[in-house]
């Protein structure tokens, strides 16, 4: 992929103490945003995420290796064909593939990559990023349709580890954290509705069509 070796470069105004999963902290994000625009121009829903890996090394004048992205991608299912191809499950089979490449057992990739996505996970998404085990999920938007992260479903409250189960596994719970830049996101989701879907089938379209018309002679009988 290409990009996939450049690493991340933090904001000169960063501290050493800052939470290091925080990719918000990161300027390179901002190409969940680019990938979400990708999208918005090929006919998709406008949500973009990047994965970033961290190393588990120091260069050679021992200090902590930057962390690269590994994968990026955007929503595809109108593309495909294929409902269940957001852009998460897309970039999770990137980031599968970097592994293989660069001999990366999974068990050590997961926890030490951490995702951003330009709108929250949806219940599928976020369950898949919580059984890989990625170490941290930053987010923009909710997503009160079909929201996994606390919007229709928590599912990092549902089905991640309890108080309980702590002494039973050593396993960090992923970290799911929403509000990153989310009126921007919101705005590109907005300039995708208000147009009509190429890619529908056309009995959709035209009940979209309707659902406009009827709505402005509504407006128009209410004045």
């Amino acid at each position: 992929m290409e990009g996939a070796e450049e690493p991340l470069e933090k904001d000169e105004g960063s501290t050493e103490s800052e939470e290091m999963w925080d990719l918000a902290s990161y300027p390179l994000a901002e190409r969940a945003f680019d990938k979400a625009k990708e999208g918005l121009a090929a006919g998709e829903v406008p949500i973009g995420c990047v994965f970033a890996y961290f190393p588990d090394k120091v260069s050679a004048e021992d200090k902590p290796l930057q962390p690269v992205i590994i994968a990026e991608s955007y929503n595809s299912p109108n593309l495909t064909r294929n409902p269940t191809r957001h852009a998460e499950i897309n970039a999770i089979e990137i980031a599968m593939e970097w592994a293989d490449e660069h001999n990366i057992p999974q068990a050590s990739l997961w926890p030490r990559t951490s995702v951003i996505v330009t709108v929250e996970p949806c219940v599928m998404c976020a369950s898949a990023l919580l059984s890989l085990g990625v170490r941290h999920v930053r987010f923009g938007c909710h997503n009160f349709r079909f929201g996994g992260c606390g919007s229709v479903v928590d599912v990092p409250g549902v089905f991640g580890p309890k108080p309980e189960d702590a002494g039973c596994s050593t396993k960090e719970s992923t970290k799911f954290v929403g509000g990153w830049r989310g009126e921007e996101a919101v705005m590109l989701l907005k300039e995708f509705y208000k147009g009509e879907n190429p890619n529908a089938p056309a009995d959709k379209a035209r009940k979209k069509r309707g659902r406009k018309k009827s709505a402005a002679t509504t407006e128009s009988e209410a004045n």
